[in-house]
């Protein structure tokens, strides 16, 4: 025992082995919690992934701690799910076979880059007719932009990047060739060039059930 109080006293002269003898049983502690957060079948399932799991998290997305230490404040993962309540849905009953419903989705973008990517999923029921979906963007100088507009099946997604007229729409709107959904939609009209647009911004989502 003397022996160890002895060997104990002399590593406080260096600092550096105490930082060692610390990080190597916080790795142990972690060894011992994790299993009991994060149940193996559970790790084994989020390790493989798959569309289901990852599907709201962009590949090209830098991670959120990256913005601790950086002047850039990169845009962070904004997700909205009618399912939880988001979106404040209005309905009305257009015949007497088919009703419409508005999600309206809001919120300030104060990040200094343009989105990586921007998706809509959509998990539809339905008997026989495809519901219709509509979807509009509002800036805050008062422009509507058609952002698209499709019959989604049972389960699918909406790329804003993909869609070809989307980017045919914002190339007239900003006066750019070949502009991305992701920096059309987010562009500063009142700036010379592709700058982001640190204010408040709405989109619609409108869907006409059959």
């Amino acid at each position: 025992m003397n022996a160890v109080l002895i060997n104990l006293k002399k590593l406080r002269q260096y600092p550096s082995a105490i930082i060692g003898l610390i990080i190597i049983g916080l790795l142990i502690l972690m060894a011992f919690i994790t299993p009991i957060i994060i149940p193996y079948s559970e790790a084994v399932r989020l390790w493989r992934g798959g569309e289901d799991i990852w599907a709201e998290y962009p590949r090209n997305a830098w991670p959120v701690w990256q913005n601790w230490f950086s002047d850039i404040q990169r845009p962070e993962t904004i997700v909205f799910k009618s399912t939880e309540g988001d979106g404040n849905p209005t309905f009305e009953n257009l015949s007497a076979d088919t009703r419409e419903v508005i999600y309206t989705y809001e919120f300030d973008y104060q990040y200094d880059e343009f989105p990586p990517e921007l998706i809509v999923f959509f998990n539809a029921t339905f008997d026989e007719k495809q519901p219709h979906v509509e979807m509009l963007w509002y800036t805050p100088d008062g422009r509507e932009i058609r952002a698209g507009e499709f019959s989604p099946s049972a389960s699918s997604s909406f790329r804003f990047a993909q869609d070809s007229r989307l980017q045919r729409r914002l190339e007239r709107e900003t006066g750019i060739s070949e502009v991305t959904a992701e920096k059309g939609l987010f562009d500063d009209p009142t700036q010379d060039g592709l700058q982001v647009l640190k204010r408040h911004l709405q989109a619609e989502i409108v869907r006409f059930v059959v």
